[in-house]
């Protein structure tokens, strides 16, 4: 049973928060009577996944490009000129198109906001190709591991992730730092999981500052920065719990000014589905508990406020054992890879047939053109497979395939032309290969 101090210290807190408890009733109450009692099956963990089949997917990826060509930008573009395949890719358009509960505008629309983010991000070179932990920088990649962010092994009961947001971790560094962490969680961590895109993600910020400890709350230009880049991230949430233990009044301010800033710049479906909770760490965990979400071995906060230590990181530990395992995957050569080297299997790889024959049918042009417009021709042509996907690979002494500058598959064409004229134009290809 809760003592009546207890309920009189919770009600404190309440009175201290009531302006972001207005605002959640308050954009709750806009919403229908279904959308009410969809809110409420997310926020009590019965919620459904969405549902979909190929032929739907189908028009829908169709409709996706025909509103691309409408709403493209210069990151879009930028992209395309990269590497197409990245934009074009099914996968990465369907992410949008989830988020977004299949309507199509919205989704390219956000799209290209997301590529516009990742440019001021990362650098406007990174834009066509995926983030790895290697464009982070050290303080990014300190923070990921520092317990910011935790991922329980355990999933609620409707079969959802649960990631955690450790509030004495905010303020503490800069926004760049924090947009760069926020990025690789979302789009690297999370959105591969298949369960992420349908269902949705249940987060839980939750309170571990120490009694009489005040925890340093970042200003409003670092929320207008990192809210305006996750806004184009894809990943929902279908749950949203805020745990807030007891404070003085002081800190009860700053938390409720912090957080009703910070839930305006969230989306309708967010605020709607988020609710807050007061209590010790018991408390919240048993309200936890009766939302769906497991507060046993996996929870990363003790019944006493201590941190799990042990735990905290496995979810790390796990997502670089799988980089490791992608990482090989991902060297191996693809049917559209051409393969620079010697020997049966290289020149008989689909990709070095495929590319052998698109210089053959660009032959005659390349030697009427002139001597000195003959390296921009080769540039031209290995670009058209570069945009297309297509990677130059060469087998290093350990084995592995590892890709070529574009600089030496240019000049490798140049040879290549050459060869044809020396053969009689029979197909012969040994310049290319060596």
């Amino acid at each position: 049973m809760i003592s009546t101090q207890r309920r009189q210290d919770n009600n404190l807190i309440w009175h201290e928060m009531r302006q972001t408890e207005q605002l959640l009733a308050s954009e709750f109450n806009k919403l229908s009577v279904e959308e009410r009692s969809e809110a409420l099956d997310d926020i009590h963990c019965v919620g459904e996944e969405l549902q979909e089949n190929s032929d739907s997917i189908g028009r829908l990826l169709v409709e996706f490009e025909a509103f691309v060509e409408q709403e493209r930008n210069a990151f879009y573009d930028m992209a395309v000129k990269k590497n197409r395949a990245y934009v074009e890719d099914a996968s990465f358009q369907l992410r949008f198109l989830r988020y977004n509960k299949y309507n199509v505008h919205q989704s390219v629309c956000q799209m290209m906001k997301f590529l516009e983010h990742k440019a001021k991000i990362f650098g406007k070179d990174k834009v066509s190709r995926e983030i790895t932990l290697q464009d982070l920088n050290d303080t990014a990649k300190e923070l990921l591991v520092s317990g910011l962010y935790h991922i329980q092994k355990d999933r609620d009961q409707s079969g959802r992730v649960i990631l955690y947001m450790m509030s004495d971790k905010l303020g503490r560094c800069s926004a760049d730092t924090m947009i760069q962490v926020a990025y690789y969680m979302y789009n690297n961590i999370l959105l591969p999981l298949p369960e992420v895109q349908t269902k949705g993600v249940v987060g839980v910020y939750y309170d571990v500052t120490k009694p009489g400890e005040k925890a340093e709350m970042p200003g409003i230009t670092f929320l207008l920065a990192l809210m305006g880049a996750i806004a184009s991230f894809p990943m929902r949430y279908s749950a949203l719990h805020v745990c807030l233990k007891p404070k003085d009044s002081s800190s009860l301010a700053l938390s409720n000014s912090f957080l009703h800033y910070t839930l305006n710049l969230t989306s309708t479906h967010t605020r709607t589905r988020t609710r807050i909770h007061y209590g010790t760490d018991m408390e919240l965990q048993y309200t936890l508990r009766r939302h769906g979400i497991p507060t046993e071995n996996t929870f990363p906060v003790e019944v006493d406020g201590k941190i799990r230590k042990n735990i905290l990181n496995a979810w790390f530990q796990k997502h670089e054992a799988e980089i490791r395992l992608n990482q090989w995957i991902e060297n191996q050569p693809k049917p559209q890879d051409v393969l620079l080297g010697k020997g049966y299997r290289v020149q008989n790889h689909p990709g070095n047939t495929l590319f052998r024959n698109f210089l053959l049918s660009h032959r005659d042009e390349y030697d009427r053109a002139p001597r000195s417009l003959r390296q921009q021709i080769s540039r031209i042509l290995t670009q058209t497979f570069v945009e297309k996907g297509t990677r130059f690979l060469k087998q290093a002494e350990n084995g592995d395939w590892r890709e070529v500058r574009h600089e030496e598959a240019e000049k490798k064409v140049g040879q290549l032309f050459r060869t044809f004229r020396k053969n009689n134009n029979t197909g012969i290809i040994k310049a290319f290969y060596e």
